[in-house]
């Protein structure tokens, strides 16, 4: 698969490379998610840059703290979620790439209705966008 990956720290964006990578497994407890939307979010930035909460020596990696598509995999134990569900996460790493691994307990069900623009755009505190994974289905 195609992933963006920093192995070093830097202040603009040529220290993102463009690489093949394997596809992650998921673990117990974990989903694979095709990825469709990424967000870009000063966290990411700051992750680029070297300024949060990532050392050096965690380095390669794939940033990408929040994404969306659908579940492509289940772990060995996951019964809330089924393949082909949309979903959104929130596992801190690993969205900018074409499959990420989500624990279970990050993905959201999308509201129904959502497009897929909606997903990843500014929450606004009266129009919920996401439920519980056993919240409705789409």
């Amino acid at each position: 698969m195609k992933a963006i990956r920093i192995h070093k720290f830097g202040p603009t964006e040529e220290v993102l490379q463009y690489e093949d990578v394997p596809v992650p497994e998921p673990n117990a407890g974990e989903i694979l998610i095709k990825v469709e939307a990424a967000s870009l979010n000063r966290a990411d930035l700051g992750l680029r840059k070297g300024t949060y909460r990532i050392s050096a020596d965690a380095l390669p990696l794939i940033p990408g703290r929040e994404f969306a598509g659908t579940v492509e995999r289940l772990g060995t134990g996951v019964n809330e979620y089924r393949t082909g569900q949309r979903v959104v996460a929130y596992p801190s790493l690993g969205g900018y790439a074409e499959y990420a691994v989500a624990k279970t307990s990050s993905p959201r069900l999308p509201k129904c209705g959502l497009s897929r623009k909606g997903l990843l755009s500014p929450r606004q505190p009266q129009l919920p966008r996401y439920s519980s994974p056993r919240g409705s289905a789409c």
